[in-house]
């Protein structure tokens, strides 16, 4: 199943990089659970939950249902990964940025 945006899968790295002191903006990751929405919304305060506990998602999956029936659609992304990925996103930005400054909308349209 496809989803954009946060899910229990990603809830590690997010509140690694961001800390408890967040809003998870989680829609397609509660709505998006197989079982339905109670379930992904339970699912989600479990990864929370073991975030919390300084357990990774994965291994409080095993004695967690609803969290480890969410990992199965969607593959858990570990913090080190995620972080990696957002630094290749940030490099491509400067880049974009730095074409668009000297050559103009046309060089970012190519990038669409």
């Amino acid at each position: 199943m496809l989803r954009e945006g946060v899910g229990p899968d990603i809830v590690d790295a997010m509140l690694d990089l961001h800390g408890k002191d967040v809003v998870v903006q989680a829609g397609g990751g509660i709505h998006g659970h197989p079982k339905g929405t109670r379930v992904g919304a339970v699912a989600m305060k479990q990864a929370i939950d073991a975030w919390m506990k300084g357990i990774p998602s994965p291994k409080y999956a095993k004695t967690h249902k609803e969290l480890a029936e969410a990992l199965k659609i969607w593959k858990y992304k570990p913090p080190n990964t995620v972080k990696k990925l957002l630094s290749q996103e940030k490099k491509r930005e400067k880049t974009l940025r730095k074409s668009a400054l000297s050559k103009g909308i046309k060089e970012i349209e190519k990038y669409w």
